[in-house]
């Protein structure tokens, strides 16, 4: 306390760490008013105070007291839809949560696991439907969930961001990065989480962990639990899509195809690549996407050999150039959609043209294919096939899942390795269909694909942007 006047005012000023960050000072004045019987009490906070001097270290003998139930203020819970807006009233967040979380425990319990510990963000989202800051949580650990096979899971959440968080169960996590001293925080963690497994009703059998940092992982050993990996439940959860996700897969296809219409109005000579990178994300998040996974607008030279990404170059009348939008767009949909266009009032030479009509041909014809029932060997033996001249940068597969990243299955070239030949395809499987053509040395090449929901009555495209008018009559 910095002050107090009796009966009128006093003033407290508190320090406030937050793991990675400088620790910050907030001053709290406290007013007492007396109105009739009782007293009024009124609290201004000021964010802005900064002693002379840096803030005091945390020493040891601090560890285990920076959780919420002991920061100056727990932030208030308060519902989502004063946070963010809602996804869409079409769409039943409740309903996808559950549908989600029961695909998910079907899985661990024909896998006979009895608790998953899940660190990946789209896990995480899918266990538990929390989502907070997403790209950042891809590269820490600040939020991690517990998963028995029945039951509800329990989510551990950045401190600062519990009062973002609905219908779950959360709790404070204690993260070990950025700290001088990473094995000590790591107990404190891993203590916590063997806590939760035990609470949930989870024996001694192994928990299944999907991605987890050096320290956490030492220290979930040395606590006594066996680890083993999650994936065999959480992808077999998330191949197939419970009906709210297709709902929601088919209400964000519109607002890929208006994104990349304004990408395309945007193409003419001059404009850069980082430029149209811009006018498509702008397009994505002004209609409520989140992010892009990658930010793949290349032109001209830039577009052989395939994976590089935007530049300042300058587009030049007649260059090819392609996007793949690479979009995580409302509610976590991942949308993997590709177009090559040509810049300028001119048409394409023969040899672009020869390229994209390849591309063209095979996207077409490789869609064609997907339908229930067939397997991934199969759907690999009834490819197209890729022109010899273009197989050398061939794209890496023929076809991947996607749902809230890039997901199994996939389907390799016929001549690569088929890691899961036997994996058969269903309805309500969400597949990408792509292809790069590009010959090596040329001086051009072509990104075609789309985003297709496998159905009983065939593949239905999510984002049926028209291919390039400057191509038809063979793109039309």
């Amino acid at each position: 306390m910095t002050a107090y006047r009796p009966s009128n005012a006093f003033t407290i000023r508190l320090p406030q760490h937050q793991d990675g960050k400088k620790d910050a000072w907030y001053q709290h004045v406290y007013t007492l008013t007396r109105q009739g019987t009782g007293t009024l009490v009124e609290k201004e906070t000021d964010g802005s105070i900064n002693p002379s001097g840096p803030c005091p270290r945390r020493t040891r003998d601090q560890e285990g007291r920076d959780d919420l139930a002991h920061q100056p203020e727990a932030p208030r819970r308060v519902p989502l839809s004063t946070l963010r807006a809602v996804i869409d009233p079409r769409i039943d967040e409740d309903a996808l949560r559950t549908q989600r979380l029961g695909r998910l425990q079907a899985a661990m319990r024909a896998r006979s696991l009895e608790a998953c510990l899940l660190f990946s963000e789209p896990n995480v989202r899918y266990a538990t439907g929390a989502i907070t800051m997403p790209i950042w949580s891809m590269s820490t650990f600040t939020r991690c969930a517990v998963v028995p096979a029945d039951g509800a899971p329990i989510l551990f959440e950045h401190p600062n961001s519990i009062h973002r968080v609905d219908g779950v169960d959360v709790r404070p996590m204690h993260a070990w990065e950025f700290y001088d001293d990473a094995e000590t925080h790591a107990e404190r963690f891993a203590s916590e989480a063997v806590a939760a497994v035990r609470e949930l009703g989870v024996g001694s059998g192994p928990v299944a962990v999907d991605r987890l940092g050096t320290p956490g992982f030492l220290a979930l050993q040395r606590a006594g639990l066996t680890l083993v990996d999650a994936s065999v439940a959480t992808q077999e959860a998330r191949e197939v899509k419970t009906a709210e996700e297709i709902a929601l897969f088919r209400l964000n296809g519109p607002l890929v195809v208006d994104a990349l219409e304004e990408f395309e109005t945007a193409l003419a000579p001059g404009v850069t690549e980082r430029e149209l990178f811009a006018v498509y994300a702008g397009g994505v998040l002004k209609r409520g996407g989140e992010y892009l996974a990658t930010n793949t607008v290349c032109s001209g030279p830039n577009t052989n050999p395939w994976r590089a990404e935007a530049t300042d170059r300058a587009v030049a009348e007649g260059d090819l150039v392609y996007i793949d939008t690479d979009t995580v767009s409302l509610g976590g949909c991942f949308f993997c959609v590709s177009r090559t266009f040509v810049c300028g009032d001119v048409g394409p030479t023969p040899a672009q043209r020869a390229t994209y009509d390849a591309a063209f041909e095979w996207v077409l014809g490789m869609t064609g294919l997907v339908r229930p029932g067939m397997t991934c060997a199969e759907l690999a033996a009834a490819a197209p096939i890729v022109p010899e001249r273009y197989r050398a940068q061939r794209y890496e597969v023929m076809i991947h899942s996607v749902g809230l990243e890039e997901e199994s299955p996939s389907v390799c070239h016929p001549q690569d390795v088929q890691s899961n030949p036997d994996r058969v395809i269903q309805s309500g499987m969400v597949l990408v269909v792509e292809t790069y053509m590009g010959a090596v040395g040329d001086d051009h090449g072509v990104k075609l694909g789309d985003v297709v929901l496998v159905t009983d009555e065939g593949p239905e495209v999510l984002a049926p942007y028209p291919y390039a008018r400057s191509f038809a009559p063979a793109g039309s």
